[in-house]
């Protein structure tokens, strides 16, 4: 009744508003706000009736209130905050901000006020899982037992597969988490390479991409837009005021409107942010790159970039012959601050000869002529050369953005320079040509001289905690080794599930026959639902580590259920991520489980007496030890004051960003050359060999793959689009958290979002029906809702990830042991309407989750 009077109050109030256009309202984030305050107030009754130990009706019941400094995991930033416990029970979350200059880079979103509701969902795993006999996987059936008997199970089917068929056999997928490191460390020790990360269905692509300009694979956390100062910055399917790992940079962006800072939105969705922007271009599916390819045009024909800048700190002066690209002259610094690194011939202008650019005066730019019989010109000619095919108006017929739109960003871009910049970006497994997008838009950046510089775009310094934890070296082949040398070259060790199942498939290198998995949900998070059965199908042996029921749990054969991060005391210290802040953070424990669960480091520490040689067991001693005296030792071997930490649950060793820094810490950059690479030589050496436009050493127009199907859509034809909300998590937690239900329906996130224009011609109305399915593989279809909204591009068809278990929504129900009693029952995934084979990129291996064409039916509800 209280959330239907809260509800009541926000429409009361949104009546008051002018809506936009699109239909959308402007009270939003305000209307978010009173929605997560308004739930997170009500008494500890609300959502489930049987916390009957909880008694607020007045002060005086309040028996005790305590403040504990934890981190949250309920997404990858990793937000430091303190959770309010009173009698026992999580009532309320704040930021933990010890600071006052700490203020404005420290903050939490709405997830965590659903705590409470998380600790006693009566759909949590309770106690430990255990197959019932002569049951098949993929049915969910599951007895109760004894923590005793089911870590003994894990113990012998793990020590048996190991001593059968090599430790290599088995597999560990594991997520974020304040675990998620050590577990990775945990099954090296017991002797397998073979561990890995949730990245292949986040950031895998921009990674790949920035490892063509910085020479490292660096993801979403090693730069920070310089919100605070910035006069303008250009979003590309970002969204920091709606989505998840928001906190911080939806701080920090609301900070830098305040102070002038100017906002321009590129997506195909009308987001939460493009409701504060300045401007929304509404951009087709899958070609950002265009976009940034006719922008960079604007800039170089114009002559709007940092000479110096480039000059100084890129490669674009090196001379390569014109025929093949290839670099006239490299060789190897022996001295100096560039030791090691490849120095380049160009033709100094100030000396008018050509010299190695270690030497030279002032590298020419633009110089073209010849060298032993052959012609040469410069990096920056060559790309000039390339934009020229690249114009507004080119870009413009394949993004549907006016051309006069792209010229106005880029002037605006060089006229705010360089406290302008493109947003670094989050997650990139959309498409297939991702990683020449943040190519293009990190080249951007330096173009107009903005890394490194006030109000661009700052490195990040995460202060690196030293593991008490070590682990052995392995002399086993990993399947990171074998598909580094077969078809996946730039791929980032321990970051592709994705090869790991290629790898269970095809049994390449070698057959794995056990998984673990620790808080991952494959068939919820990757792509190629079909392939992912067959795979979990064809192990002998898979254990799950986790909190709640998720879609890959009916192919267990055991459940092990873990506490939450509040319900624990992390033996770690944690670095905040992707902040330009450097500190960190530890998680001690709020409150204690209410179920017959065990943490995560407690489930470790009974693993390692049952699975651990004296040998094996002497690298984990080091963390087997109690949180309070492991986390002093961490920061004695990471020069991190251990008393600020402990007593307030963060130490940062400064608060204020590091500007003016081109090259992070004055150093040079991973790349070959130690400089940003406009020309990769990275790729280049695998371009060589390959000839594949997406390995170009210069930035290059590639399609989405979705356009090499089908370069014109039917009416019944949409590309699939998914968002995140403010209370949704990436992980399962939230996913059947009856606040994070309500909130998505309320958001009409439970149906799936068609334009008008397209409504109109397929004759659908508002709550009609439909089928979707995938235009070449109908093995899987979603049934759904329309809902008619303004708000999107008209090629998508836009619903909220993972709203609910798609074809295993039936089973669930049906299921007295895992229940997702509180999913809608419509929603949408794009991973259950997509392939493996198709899902994911040649060389790196990242995901393509929207990359492909769906069709949809009108049917009776």
């Amino acid at each position: 009744k209280k959330i239907l009077i809260y509800k009541k109050y926000i429409f009361k109030i949104r009546k008051r508003v002018i809506l936009v256009k699109t239909g959308i309202s402007r009270i939003n984030l305000i209307k978010t706000g009173l929605f997560i305050t308004a739930v997170s107030a009500l008494p500890l009754g609300y959502e489930y009736k049987y916390i009957k130990k909880v008694k607020l009706q007045g002060v005086a019941s309040i028996h005790e209130r305590k403040l504990v400094p934890t981190r949250c995991i309920l997404c990858g930033q990793g937000c430091p905050m303190l959770v309010e416990v009173i009698d026992g029970v999580i009532r309320h979350a704040y930021p933990n901000i010890v600071d006052k200059e700490l203020d404005k880079y420290t903050a939490i979103c709405g997830r965590p006020q659903g705590l409470i509701t998380l600790a006693y969902n009566p759909d949590r795993l309770k106690y430990p899982l255990i197959r019932e006999e002569g049951s098949k996987r993929g049915e969910i059936k599951f007895r109760r037992a004894s923590w005793e008997e089911a870590l003994d199970y894990v113990a012998n089917k793990l020590l048996e597969i190991k001593r059968k068929y090599g430790p290599q056999a088995i597999a560990v997928f594991s997520h974020q988490g304040c675990e998620g490191g050590t577990v990775r460390k945990f099954f090296k020790v017991f002797g397998t390479p073979n561990v890995t990360k949730h990245s292949s269905t986040c950031h895998t692509s921009m990674d790949t991409g920035n490892l063509a300009v910085f020479g490292k694979l660096i993801g979403p956390g090693g730069f920070t837009n310089d919100y605070l100062n910035a006069r303008l910055i250009v979003m590309i399917e970002r969204n920091p005021f709606g989505g998840f790992v928001a906190s911080t940079w939806s701080k920090l962006l609301s900070y830098g409107r305040r102070r002038g800072l100017r906002l321009i939105v590129v997506d195909p969705r009308f987001t939460e942010t493009a409701e504060h922007a300045d401007l929304w271009l509404p951009i087709k599916p899958g070609t950002d790159l265009a976009f940034l390819l006719a922008i960079m045009h604007v800039l170089v024909m114009n002559k709007w970039y940092d000479e110096e800048y480039v000059r100084k700190y890129t490669n674009a002066s090196m001379l390569v012959y014109k025929d093949s690209m290839e670099p006239v002259s490299l060789k190897s610094v022996e001295n100096g601050t560039f030791k090691g690194k490849q120095t380049y011939m160009v033709y100094d202008e100030e000396n008018e000869s050509f010299a190695y650019k270690i030497e030279a005066t002032k590298p020419s730019l633009y110089y073209e002529g010849e060298y032993n019989g052959r012609k040469i010109t410069t990096v920056f000619n060559l790309l000039k050369e390339r934009l020229q095919e690249y114009t507004p108006e080119w870009a413009s017929k394949i993004t549907g953005i006016p051309a006069e739109k792209i010229i106005f960003v880029a002037q605006e871009l060089w006229e705010n320079a360089p406290a302008a910049s493109i947003d670094h970006g989050y997650k990139a497994v959309r498409w297939f040509n991702e990683n020449r997008v943040f190519q293009a838009l990190h080249i951007i950046n330096i173009l107009l001289g903005a890394i490194g510089r006030k109000g661009g775009v700052l490195w990040n310094h995460p202060i690196k905690p030293k593991s008490p934890m070590k682990t052995p070296k392995l002399d086993v082949e990993s399947v990171w080794d074998y598909w580094k040398k077969n078809g996946y070259p730039l791929h980032k060790p321990e970051n592709t599930p994705n090869l790991i199942i290629k790898t269970i498939l095809e049994e390449k290198p070698y057959p794995i026959k056990a998984a673990v998995l620790w808080n991952q949900n494959l068939i919820g998070h990757h792509p190629g639902y079909k392939d992912l059965v067959k795979a979990l199908e064809k192990l002998e042996f898979v254990v799950i580590v986790d909190v709640m029921p998720n879609e890959t749990m009916p192919w267990a054969d055991v459940i092990l259920p873990h506490a939450y991060f509040f319900e624990e005391d992390a033996r770690e210290v944690f670095d905040v991520k992707k902040s330009p802040i450097p500190y960190v953070a530890i998680a001690k424990k709020a409150m204690d489980p209410p179920f017959e669960v065990k943490g995560s480091y407690e489930i470790l520490d009974e693993l390692a007496k049952r699975l651990f040689n004296e040998e094996e067991y002497q690298y984990y001693s080091g963390l087997a030890k109690p949180a309070s005296e492991t986390i002093k030792a961490i920061c004695e071997k990471s020069g991190i004051d251990y008393n600020k930490l402990y007593n307030s649950g963060v130490y940062a060793k400064k608060t204020v960003p590091n500007y003016n820094e081109p090259f992070k810490s004055g150093k040079p950059l991973p790349s070959p050359t130690g400089e940003f690479e406009i020309f990769s030589l990275t790729y280049y050496k695998h371009y060589k060999e390959t000839g594949d436009p997406l390995l170009d050493p210069l930035v290059k127009w590639v399609e989405p793959r979705y356009m090499t199907v089908k370069k014109q859509l039917e009416d019944d034809e949409f590309i699939p689009v998914e968002g995140f909300i403010n209370l949704q998590a990436v992980n399962t937690f939230l996913k059947d958290s009856k606040l994070h239900v309500d909130f998505v329906k309320y958001l009409k996130g439970h149906m799936v979002w068609i334009h008008p224009s397209r409504a109109v011609k397929l004759g659908l109305k508002e709550g009609d029906w439909i089928e979707i399915y995938n235009i070449e593989n109908e093995e899987v279809k979603y049934k759904a809702q329309v809902h008619i909204v303004e708000a999107i591009h008209p090629d998508i068809i836009y619903g909220f990830h993972g709203t609910n278990p798609g074809p295993l929504l039936e089973s669930f129900k049906k299921s007295q042991t895992l229940k997702m009693s509180f999913t809608p029952e419509t929603g949408f995934n794009t991973n259950f309407l997509s392939t493996l084979k198709d899902g994911f990129t040649p060389y790196w291996g990242g995901a393509m989750l929207q990359d492909f064409i769906v069709k949809i039916r009108k049917i009776e509800g």
